[in-house]
C-alpha cells in the first residue's frame, strides 16, 4: 500500500493506491489521516482510495470517530465498484460522505 499526502488551496488529498490489507496497512493510513488533523483540525480531508475494494473495521472506526466526535470534513472517493457496495450495505455513504470515481 502507498500514501500519498498533497495540500491544496481547498484542503488535503490523501490518496492511497494498492489494496489495504495488512494490519501495518490500516496503521499507516489512520496515522496519515489523523497527522493532517492534527496539523489542520479544520482541514477538508479528500481520501483518495484507487486500487483497494476493501477497509478494515478499524479505519472505518477510526473515520466514523473522526467524522462524528471531532467533527472532521472528510470525503472519501472510491474507485471500486465493490468498495462502494460494501460502504452502502454498511450505510456509511452519506455518514462517511463517499463519492463514487468509477
Amino acid at each position: 500500500m502507498q500514501i500519498e499526502t498533497s495540500q491544496s488551496a481547498n484542503g488535503y488529498k490523501i490518496t492511497v493506491k494498492e489494496v489495504i490489507k495488512t494490519i501495518e496497512d490500516s496503521t499507516i493510513f489512520k496515522k496519515s489521516i489523523s497527522e493532517v488533523l492534527l496539523k489542520e483540525p479544520g482541514a477538508k480531508v479528500d481520501i483518495h482510495i484507487v486500487d483497494s475494494y476493501i477497509i478494515t473495521s478499524s479505519i472505518i472506526g477510526t473515520l466514523l470517530k473522526m467524522v462524528q466526535k471531532d467533527n472532521a470534513k472528510i470525503a472519501i472517493f472510491v474507485y471500486s465498484a465493490d468498495l462502494y457496495e460494501l460502504l452502502d450495505k454498511l450505510n456509511l455513504i452519506t455518514l462517511l460522505n463517499v463519492k463514487k470515481e468509477f
